[in-house]
């Protein structure tokens, strides 16, 4: 008669203390903010990548949350080449789902790979890190020339000189400070 009583008042308190555990520990790690961009515009909940590996639109958007507590990187496919945009661990306020959309230019002076981030006015410290496979798009016999990083400023309506980075084993890479158009040329 003793255990039937214990059975009877075990499970319930063990279930109640499963429970409480549960509500103040939680399941997963859902303790960084949402960042919502200029003017608190909620983004989408929603992940998109429209453009798998091997793909050869004309231009190409990616979407992918990132977490501000680890950081991480979005792999992006265009024309040939395997570029790489690398958010590093805390260096966001909130997490966020970013976007990417790529596409390529051609004016009678240059060749531009166009990289339009979002949310528009996203801020990094430490800056993340934008790695480009050069040669899909230019010769590989003008390296030593190295790619520029430009980004343009709606204020002015110009384009303005960022860095320049060399190309080593066939790639490039640049800082990126801040969410907006970004523009890589010779």
């Amino acid at each position: 008669m003793k255990i039937g009583k214990v059975v009877k008042w075990f499970l319930p308190l063990s279930l109640a203390i499963i429970g409480v555990f549960i509500f103040a520990v939680g399941c997963g790690n859902n303790s960084s903010p949402l960042y919502y961009g200029p003017e608190d515009d909620k983004l989408p909940q929603q992940l998109d990548k429209k453009n798998p590996p091997g793909s050869d639109a004309d231009t190409v958007y990616y979407s992918q949350l990132i977490d501000a507590k680890k950081g991480g990187k979005i792999k992006i496919y265009y024309k040939g080449g395997k570029h790489e945009f690398k958010v590093a661990s805390k260096s966001i306020p909130a997490t966020c789902i970013i976007e990417v959309t790529v596409w390529e230019e051609v004016t009678p002076e240059e060749k531009l790979l166009v990289f339009d981030f979002g949310p528009e006015g996203l801020q990094f410290e430490p800056d993340a890190k934008l790695k480009i496979k050069a040669h899909p798009f230019w010769r590989k016999d003008k390296d030593k020339k190295g790619l520029k990083l430009c980004w343009y400023n709606p204020q002015t309506g110009e384009w303005e000189f960022k860095e320049k980075s060399n190309i080593t084993w066939g790639s490039a890479k640049f800082r990126i400070d801040h969410f907006c158009k970004y523009a890589i040329s010779r």
